[in-house]
């Protein structure tokens, strides 16, 4: 074996970092399953009633993010490790889900593009 072979496979750092990776490799196929699951949610919530659930809807975009976080640290694209270690992606933003016209947390998906729907404010079908 080569001085420099040794001195990499003695690095404690690249094997607590392999440890993190294996970690985050198996959160990131849980999280694959959460995403399917809120997909389906999110198409069985329109189907139903006609729009989304606007707090599952912004839960989905942090899911991404945290996604993206995940895929950047498994690939050496970042140091930064994702959560639990980590902050949640999104976690500092407090602004809360509005009601829509469904009901708290909803909101039709597109309702300018849905026909036969009269806005139930103007009147104008």
């Amino acid at each position: 074996m080569t001085t420099s072979l040794r001195e990499n496979l003695g690095r404690g750092g690249t094997w607590i970092r392999g440890l993190y990776m294996l970690l985050f490799a198996v959160l990131f196929n849980v999280a694959e399953i959460i995403l399917a699951a809120v997909a389906i949610f999110q198409f069985l919530a329109q189907l139903v009633t006609g729009g989304v659930n606007r707090r599952l809807q912004a839960f989905g975009a942090n899911l991404a993010a945290y996604l993206q976080e995940t895929s950047a640290f498994l690939t050496y694209a970042s140091e930064d490790k994702p959560f639990p270690i980590g902050p949640w992606p999104g976690a500092g933003d407090k602004t809360g889900a509005p009601t829509g016209p469904l009901g708290p947390g909803t909101e039709r998906a597109n309702p300018e593009s849905e026909e036969g729907h009269a806005d139930t404010e103007s009147g104008i079908r």
